[in-house]
């Protein structure tokens, strides 16, 4: 029984009203928010919308490992299982980027 009134969830119910990050972008089924702190290694994460049904987000982050090195793990059952470069990691990717030309996000 969960006493604290939220549903479970991977990032939970609470983190979805009060996020610890920034908004960086958002359009075409991607959203990208980079942490205030770098916890765990985290630098980005965010939520792509599944390509075959609309209703579905996967969640996705993109971890330092060193310099220069990066892991990206999403919560779709393909990569779980897999552990294989799926396509919502791919989109996500391709907004970084479009976002490290045109903003200047500097690596993270």
């Amino acid at each position: 029984m969960d006493t604290n009134g939220y549903r479970g969830s991977r990032f939970g119910e609470r983190s979805s009203r009060r996020l610890p990050s920034s908004l960086v972008y958002q359009d075409g089924g991607v959203w990208v928010f980079q942490p205030k702190t770098v916890r765990n290694g985290v630098v980005l994460y965010g939520k792509v919308l599944s390509l075959r049904n609309g209703r579905r987000v996967y969640d996705l982050k993109k971890e330092r490992l060193g310099a220069y090195q990066f892991n990206y793990a999403c919560s779709c059952l393909g990569n779980f299982l897999g552990h294989y470069l799926c396509a919502h990691i791919a989109k996500f990717k391709l907004v970084e980027t479009l976002l490290d030309h045109c903003n200047g996000l500097n690596g993270a």
